[in-house]
């Protein structure tokens, strides 16, 4: 499919990339560090995705940063009020180990789960979760980091943890699978705001055979619009410059409109 490769949601196929507000969650607050570690509250989930929403965002994305160990009744209750609060697309990742796990997030109102130490775990989960829920609900969340020079390998808990796959390889072992589509984090940019990894954004959308959402060091609008131009990847996923009130939403879409109807006209 290559650059061909559709841009999943719910249950259709994007017009144009998304721009997502990404929440790091841990319980029912929303939390951000420096490459996935010392978290620091930031807000409340409910609060955050509403406000998100009302900017204009096109999916809110829910990573919950502890779910892989528990996830506590506070992050499911916050889970279920920003499903309620908001109309748009939501997926959530953290703590997916299993068909129920996915059926309890949908049964709240998430569009999409989005899964990664459990497939590296056993990758079959990608088939079933493909298989009874469709392509279109299920999400490959991947914590990439450099090892050297050319050379991404897949990290989890996160980015603690070494799975030893390169992410290339991952990607086109799960897309056969049934994966719909591939949220990319660069563990090395995560939380810095110094600007999206360029190198590891070409590597893995030139290759990949579904389509892509970047997350990791977002900050300059410019580049952030350099980025969703490029085909197959489908959207950007930012959370501390939104978090921080470096970027608005609503500021973004409103310098985008003029390029993405030159394009559609």
């Amino acid at each position: 499919m290559g650059p061909e490769a559709s841009c999943l949601g719910r249950a259709v196929t994007f017009s144009r990339p998304r721009l997502i507000a990404r929440l790091d969650v841990k319980g029912a607050a929303v939390v951000k560090g420096i490459q996935l570690d010392g978290l620091r509250v930031v807000g409340a989930v409910e609060e955050k995705a509403k406000f998100y929403f009302e900017q204009g965002a096109d999916e809110i994305l829910i990573m919950d940063a502890v779910a892989t160990l528990y996830r506590n009744q506070g992050a499911i209750e916050a889970i279920r009020l920003a499903a309620e609060s908001t109309f748009v697309p939501i997926t959530v990742g953290g703590g997916i180990r299993s068909l129920e796990d996915a059926k309890s997030m949908f049964q709240l109102g998430v569009d999409r789960v989005a899964v990664n130490s459990s497939a590296l775990a056993d990758p079959q989960i990608l088939r079933q979760l493909s298989d009874t829920f469709g392509e279109q609900a299920v999400v490959l969340s991947i914590e990439a980091k450099k090892v050297s020079h050319g050379n991404w390998r897949c990290f989890y808990e996160s980015g603690r943890e070494d799975s030893g796959k390169s992410v290339m390889n991952w990607i086109q072992e799960a897309a056969e699978l049934g994966v719909g589509e591939i949220l990319l984090t660069s563990v090395d940019r995560d939380g810095l705001m110094k600007g999206a990894d360029l190198e590891l954004i070409s590597e893995v959308v030139s290759g990949a055979p579904t389509g892509v959402v970047y997350s990791g060091g977002l900050i300059d609008p410019k580049q952030i619009l350099e980025l969703l131009s490029i085909p197959n990847l489908c959207g950007v996923a930012i959370a501390s410059a939104f978090h921080y009130e470096r970027l608005r939403i609503s500021d973004l879409k409103a310098s985008f409109k003029a390029n993405w109807e030159s394009k559609e006209g």
